[in-house]
């Protein structure tokens, strides 16, 4: 198992902040790799990426669900097997954003080279990736995610 642990600091209140993050469909607009995110079904959700190892689909259905507290989900097919929580806690300053994403064991071979590499990628990434929602949730210019 390979886990990703990032927090960040938003300057709005949590309602705010937790209403953008549950808008997977906006996700493109901060997320560096992410193509495309659309809604499938109220708790189903079909992710696109396009990243330095390929394009990449997969499928996910959110776990959790704790209006202004937190966001857990599980991939539950396609190319990647992964699952996150998003938790949202009140702070001085607006909202504190504690984000775990967990990838599954990585298989062998050419797909595990690949995989490998990938979980690389968004290791690096997660944090820019943050960054350019704070700045989205702070109604400030986001910049080129891509």
């Amino acid at each position: 198992m390979v886990r990703v642990d990032k927090t960040i600091e938003v300057d709005v209140p949590v309602a705010q902040v937790y209403e953008l993050w549950s808008r997977f469909d906006q996700f493109p607009q901060f997320m560096k790799y992410i193509d495309q995110v659309r809604m499938t079904g109220a708790d189903t959700s079909h992710w696109v990426a396009k990243t330095p190892v390929g394009k990449l689909e997969w499928n996910a259905k959110t776990t959790e669900n704790v209006p202004n507290q937190r966001i857990a989900w599980n991939s539950t097919d396609g190319d990647i097997n992964t699952s996150g929580i998003v938790m949202f806690t009140p702070s001085a300053t607006g909202t504190h954003m504690a984000v775990r994403l967990q990838y599954a064991d990585i298989p062998g071979g050419k797909l595990g080279e690949v995989t490998a590499a990938l979980f690389k990628v968004v290791e690096n990434e997660i944090e820019g990736d943050l960054e350019r929602f704070k700045a989205l949730a702070e109604g400030e210019p986001v910049g080129a995610a891509r």
